[in-house]
């Protein structure tokens, strides 16, 4: 906004100067000061601004104001290195061009002394004054008799340059003389203003020409005196003078005639500054430059000025203006203006600065008033202040405004409106989050054992002071008992159950735990509740051992009771309803009376949502007169285009309504729901192959069903972010461009612009507001897209629930590190590079179609203002349309190019994920058994990471495969784009200058930039497109691979149930659905798990690998209930597989392998009954409940029952159970299953891994839970308080269940072996089908074996075990409770 104009002691410089402030100041509104320096010496570098001189150049650096400097007449003699360096190098200044006249120096003599004749040698009249010339003598007495330079002073001045000298001693005033060489002596004296003025050029000319002559400086105003007394008089005087200058302009006007004195002009040689160059020729003449400060570029206003500014040194002369004005005048009329106001008698008056601004502003004047537009030279800023961006407080204003209104706009959008993490109370509800006040994971932190980045107050550094590691919600390693203790209160307490007092333990120190050589036996006998729990179990073991038969089974209160007929019921979802049959006594039914109980249908956990899959509510049933069986039909809901997982709900029998009678166990079953649908969305078989793009389709549907509201929201939201970037911006852009500063750069001089000024700002809100919903797009995009809890938690959580309710048989199918391969990697895959991939299509399809709109609008703009313009000459439609074509040619060629390479991407994503798979299962294996590794020697270890090596090695090269060819495919696209923006680049360059220069066509600045950006944006969202292609075909393959896994067919014994009642799809009336169930309900045995005869296990082919399950076929044989039943076989696996039979955790198959078809059972296990398989290993749930007391509370049972029995088996409650041994983790399991009170109860070799001194002791438990009255029995000898029950509700009617449990075992220990005459023996090696006995028998014979064998096997035989025998101790005999001693 301001300049300062640099006025140096010369009249015409001063005057061009003043006039250009004039100009700048009145018709400009810029801010214009003078800086006064007395010579033009060191003008570049103040120019450059590297100093700072002149008073008002300090002032405005003093202030720390932003300034421009100007000199607009600058002689460039002498200054030729600054000229190279700070504008030709360093560009630090800027070269205006020349101001439009030139100026030349020269000597000056009177013409009555050039012409005098004493004088001879004119014209050559310099030549006068060398010594040598025997003419020259009488011209040289003349000018000595006139001025000397006194030569032989002590403060002389000679030789070189007299720049640099001072003043001479004695000499008037502040004169300087100067000698070309040291000898004493006067010689005739130059007259001069200042060594500055010409610097070592009057010094060259006269040493090197040889001329006996001095140079006297004395000063400007003592010059103006001397030199124009000297020439008005004739005087023999020579005088250094420029023009044009007010000197020459004076003499002019008082008439004095003056000649210069002509020097040679060939073979100058070189001029210096200092006066020590070689430079013999007469004074050059200069063209006078304007040189700006580099800041003129920032401004085109005041950079057109100064380029066009010029002044001429005369008037044209052909144009007829009187003399005497100032219209048209050059420099030299305005020199003559300017002496025509100094008197002419006073030659030492100068003239003011008053004077210089009155001719100055006269010249501006009376061109005004010939109508000269001083548009040529500068536009008028007529623009409101805040776009004034010269003025001084620009651009606070403005910035302050746009700042203030953003940040209430952002504080809007981000605080109120979208309530994100810049919101203050949600940066403080997410840092309340941390409990350990460090950025620090406690797995970094514990590995690490370092605290000096952790607070002192941190429960992190009191734990690790205290040598404890916190347990968190993340880790489940070692743990304090007190912090379990409290969590698992604080857990139990909320869900409305009565806080437990946990005895307050004490920190755990550093080193070895009290006590920690006691065994679990010495622990467990430390409290006095379980050493009294363990003599009550004592005393009844002895009383039972004497029993030879068994005990009558506890009779119910009420004759008359009521059960449901199973503890699982199954359906398929096709069938649209379940049939519920409930059991009546036989003595209810033939009392006649009648009898009517409620029964609740609700949801208790199992995935199946009232009102979504099942109809939900309290039912009412009367049997019927003398009826022993009733029946209730619970709706179910069938989804046909949504595949599930299997799911279950709960049917209740609450209380008798009417009638005397009492409810039973079964009293509560679960209804497990089955989908015969195909996942996803039900796809037919048919179109799961190909290209996989239905299989996609599919999948998209589901999941956009499954969102719902939020998909579209993220699909309406991924869409709106290129409309910003896109259209918007790009939009914004060219109308500023090309619509507001054009019309401003084109506008008349007499024409208000502020409206366009005000469109700038309307477009700039325009671009906030639409950044705005840029930024609540992609708000609503991240919130509601669903990518992780949404859509890849659903399909692992979908994963992980098919794979926890497969079978055991359905494992073999696939692999656990195929699972979780699966759940880890397939379901990332087809969550970021299927299902959002969707949203990406969308962003860039509608990306892509604004790109096309915005090229046809700009195209039709462009033609519509060409025709509106008038022009003559315009672009052929083929160039519009070239443009159009290049942005439309991209797409086709970018999708073809994915499509034809999809076969490659499959071959290579298969390799790679194949053999990923299979480094991810030798991985998994070795981290999850690490335990495994203790027992193997270095050798081992480094041979087997040798194998794990060598599949990373296979796995590299083909990750490098499916990179490479995934990123090629892409990169076609990119070579696409590339091309054709590097080919509209060049068309469009060419079609801008056409139109710019010569008005060709219609290409716009505006244009051309939207052009690019629209080129470069198409580029950007056609990757994103076929990127997006290329994701999905690698997804296709994850997808396949789900698919198979969830497809694959689940509980199948469930579903042969299911089926017994009504196939999938088929509707059936509720009379054929009772029969139905009737004849279910006639085949059910209560006494006995039978097997027919002729039972095949055979494991598909394929799956014949492993050591936990032989093959085996049966002869028809039966289990009964009810006793301690041990069984026996040769070969464990064959043993292992019977039991697996027996409990439904294997299933008969054909002679093949194949599944059995509906109407063949091959084992009848009855289904009142609750069966249950101990695990063959001790069983832990890791962090899913880390401690003993949490794993136990999930039996259901009361938290107090849990405590007290753990303790009971030597256990403390709040270990975590990742640090327990074999034989502790053995103990636990027995704990468990007992909390659990199966009716049922299936063991192998359950005291194997037992602690010895435990086993004995477990061995009772199993024994007094069998015939003792189950859990209840337990419970009332631990004196705590009676079973919770499972009941959701606190009204239901107590149940009746009989006291006597099934206890099946298999290879038993010899602490459960002889001395109980109730046992039964079963030995699986007899009734196995040789391979020479036929298939079929026709006898049909059912060998029951509680008929035939109380115990086969000697006592003897079963004493022979070398292990110590635990019993009761009787002076120094320890007294075996079997009989022996």
């Amino acid at each position: 906004r301001l300049w300062v104009l640099e006025a140096n002691d010369w009249s015409s410089q001063q005057l061009t100067t003043t006039i250009a402030a004039i100009l700048l100041k009145e018709h400009a509104g810029y801010g214009v000061d003078i800086n006064y320096m007395p010579s033009g010496f060191g003008v570049y570098s103040r120019v450059a601004m590297e100093t700072v001189d002149g008073a008002a150049a300090v002032e405005r650096s003093s202030h720390h104001g932003q300034f421009g400097y100007a000199n607009l007449e600058v002689w460039p003699s002498g200054q030729r290195a600054q000229y190279l360096e700070l504008v030709t190098t360093q560009g630090q200044v800027a070269d205006m061009g020349y101001v439009g006249y030139d100026g030349r120096s020269g000597w000056f003599v009177s013409e009555s002394f050039a012409m005098d004749p004493a004088f001879p040698l004119s014209p050559e009249f310099y030549r006068a004054y060398n010594a040598s010339s025997p003419g020259g003598r009488a011209v040289l007495a003349a000018l000595r008799n006139s001025s000397v330079a006194r030569c032989g002073w002590g403060g002389r001045c000679c030789c070189t340059g007299a720049a640099a000298c001072t003043a001479s001693p004695g000499a008037q005033g502040s004169e300087i003389h100067w000698c070309p060489t040291d000898g004493d002596e006067e010689l005739p004296a130059i007259l001069s203003a200042s060594p500055m003025m010409d610097p070592g050029f009057n010094e060259e000319i006269i040493r090197n020409n040889g001329l006996q002559l001095g140079l006297r400086f004395v000063g400007v105003h003592e010059f103006h005196v001397a030199a124009q007394r000297a020439l008005q008089h004739g005087s023999a005087q020579l005088v250094h003078s420029h023009r044009p200058s007010l000197f020459q302009a004076r003499l002019r006007r008082a008439g004095s005639r003056v000649m210069r004195v002509m020097l040679r002009s060939e073979g100058c040689g070189e001029h210096a500054i200092d006066g020590s160059g070689s430079w013999v020729c007469d004074f050059p003449q200069q063209p006078l430059s304007k040189l700006l400060s580099r800041n003129v570029a920032r401004d085109p206003i005041i950079k057109k000025f100064f380029t066009r500014f010029s002044i001429p040194k005369y008037r044209n002369p052909a144009s007829q203006v009187d003399a005497r004005a100032m219209q048209g005048a050059g420099i030299m009329e305005l020199l003559d203006a300017l002496a025509g106001r100094l008197p002419e008698d006073d030659l030492s008056t100068l003239p003011t600065a008053d004077d210089v601004f009155d001719v100055a502003c006269e010249w501006v004047k009376h061109n005004e008033d010939a109508g000269i537009e001083w548009g040529n030279w500068i536009q008028p800023r007529k623009l409101p202040f805040f776009a004034d961006t010269l003025h001084p407080s620009f651009p606070y204003p403005l910035l302050g405004g746009m700042l203030f209104v953003s940040i209430v706009f952002i504080a809007f959008c981000e605080i109120p409106w979208l309530s994100t993490t810049l919101n203050p109370r949600n940066v403080q509800r997410i840092l309340a989050r941390s409990e350990t006040g460090v950025c620090r994971t406690e797995l970094e932190i514990r590995l690490r054992g370092s605290c000096r980045e952790i607070p002192t107050k941190s429960p992190v550094w009191s734990n690790l002071q205290a040598g404890v590691p916190r347990l968190s919600n993340r880790t489940s390693m070692v743990f304090s008992p007190s912090t379990v203790a409290s969590k698992i209160s604080g857990i139990f307490n909320a869900g409305g159950q009565s806080p437990v007092s946990t005895p307050k333990l004490p920190r755990t120190r550093p080193g070895l735990a009290k006590g920690y050589w006691k065994g679990l036996f010495q622990t467990a006998f430390e409290k006095p509740q379980a050493k009294k729990f363990w003599e009550d179990v004592e005393a009844w073991i002895l009383r039972a051992r004497q029993l030879t038969e068994p005990p009558q089974q506890e009779a119910p209160p009420i004759e008359d009771y009521v059960y449901l007929a199973h503890h699982t019921f199954s359906c398929f979802q096709q069938n649209t309803v379940v049939v519920i049959p409930l059991v009546r006594s036989s003595a209810g039914a033939a009392s006649g009376r009648p009898l009517e109980v409620e029964i609740v249908v609700e949801e208790c956990g199992g995935g199946a949502k009232a009102g979504r899959d099942f109809e939900a509510g309290v039912h009412r049933v009367r049997f019927a007169e003398c009826r022993d069986s009733a029946q209730i039909f619970v709706p179910i809901k069938h989804h046909p285009d949504l595949w599930q997982n299997a799911n279950w709900f709960q049917v209740r029998l609450r209380h008798v309504v009417e009638g005397n009678a009492m409810l039973a166990t079964p009293s509560e079953a679960s209804v497990i729901i089955f989908d015969e649908d195909t996942w996803p969305g039900n796809i037919p078989n048919s179109k799961r192959g190909g290209w996989g793009i239905s299989l996609m389709r599919y999948f998209i549907r589901v999941d956009r069903k499954r969102r719902g509201e939020k998909w579209t929201k993220t699909l309406i939201a991924m869409c709106w972010l290129p409309v910003h970037s896109v259209f918007v911006s790009t939009l914004v852009q060219k109308l500023i461009v090309d619509q507001a500063i054009t019309t401003i750069q084109d506008a008349r001089p007499d024409q208000n612009t502020d409206i366009f000024y005000w469109e700038c700002i309307m477009l700039c809100l325009v671009q906030l507001v639409s950044l705005g919903l840029n930024r609540w797009a992609d708000v609503v995009h991240t919130r509601n897209r669903g990518r992780t809890g949404g859509i890849r938690q659903v399909h692992r959580a979908d994963l992980l629930r098919k794979f926890m309710h497969l079978e055991h048989s359905e494992h073999w199918l696939a692999s656990d590190a195929s699972w979780l391969y699966s759940v880890i990697y397939d379901a990332d895959v087809i969550t970021g590079k299927a299902y959002f991939q969707v949203f990406v299509l969308a962003q860039a399809c509608v990306a892509l179609t604004l790109s096309v709109v915005l090229v046809v609008g700009l195209t039709v703009w462009g033609s519509l203002k060409s025709d509106t313009s008038g022009a003559g000459i315009r672009s052929h439609p083929m160039q519009s349309l070239g443009f159009i074509f290049g942005v439309l040619i991209i797409i086709p060629l970018g999708l073809i190019s994915v499509s034809i390479r999809r076969r490659l991407n499959w071959v290579a994503v298969i390799a790679r994920k194949d053999l990923e798979c299979a480094w991810f299962k030798s991985c998994t294996w070795i981290i999850t058994n690490w335990r495994s590794l203790n027992g193997f020697t270095a050798e081992e270890r480094a041979t087997l990471e040798k194998r794990v090596l060598e599949q990373n090695g296979k796995f590299v090269p083909a990750h490098w495969d499916s990179r490479d060819s995934l990123f090629d495919t892409a990169w076609i696209t990119h070579w696409t784009q590339g091309v054709s923006y590097v080919i509209m680049l060049m068309c469009g360059s060419f079609a801008l200058a056409d139109y710019q220069k010569y008005g060709i066509g219609s290409m716009e600045v505006g244009t051309f930039y939207a052009l690019c950006k629209i080129y470069l944006s198409v580029g950007k969202y056609v990757g994103k497109l076929s990127g997006a292609f290329v994701d999905m075909q690698q997804a296709v393959v994850s997808l396949r691979e789900i698919a198979a896994l969830l497809n694959q067919t689940d509980q199948r014994s469930m579903r042969r149930e299911a089926r017994l009642f009504a196939k999938p799809g088929e509707l059936l009336g509720k009379q054929q659905l009772l029969r139905r169930a009737s004849k279910h309900l006639e085949q059910d045995n209560h006494n006995f798990i039978s097997f027919e005869h002729g039972t095949w296990f055979v494991r598909p082919p394929g799956f014949k690998v492993g050591g936990v399950f032989a093959e085996l076929r049966l002869k028809a044989c039966s289990v009964p209930l009810g006793r301690v039943v041990h069984v026996t076989a040769k070969n464990e696996r064959v043993l292992r597989t019977f039991l697996g039979l027996a409990s439904k955790h294997l299933h008969p198959t054909s002679e093949t392998g194949e599944e059995l078809p509906d109407d063949q059972v091959g084992v009848t296990v009855p289904r009142a009954l609750r069966v249950m398989l101990l695990p063959m290993g001790p069983i832990s749930m890791g962090a899913t409940a880390p401690s003993i007391i949490e794993q136990l509370e999930l039996t259901g049972a009361p938290r107090e029952l849990c405590i007290a029995l753990a303790e009971c088996a030597g256990l403390d409650p709040y270990r975590a159970t990742a640090t327990l041994g074999s034989g502790s983790s053995q103990v636990l399991s027995i704990v468990r299953a007992i909390l659990l009170d199966p009716d049922v109860l299936i063991v192998f070799r359950p005291l194997a891994v037992v602690p010895i001194d435990m086993r004995r002791q477990m061995g009772f438990l199993l024994r007094l839970w069998q015939s003792g009255g189950g859990l209840p029995r337990i419970a009332r000898l631990l004196e705590t308080q009676g079973l919770r029950s499972r009941s959701k509700s606190n009204v239901d009617a107590p149940r009746y269940r009989p006291s006597t449990r099934s206890l099946i075992i298999g290879n038993p220990e010899e602490d459960l072996w002889g001395g109980f005459k109730l046992d039964l023996y079963v030995d699986v090696d007899k009734h196995l089908m040789q391979e020479y006995e036929e298939s079929d028998d026709d006898d049909g014979v059912t060998f029951c074996l509680a008929e035939f064998e109380d115990d086969p096997t000697p006592n003897s035989q079963r004493h022979q075990s070398p292990r110590l025998r635990v019993g009761r101790l009787s002076g120094d005999v320890a007294q075996d409770i079997y009989g022996g001693v």
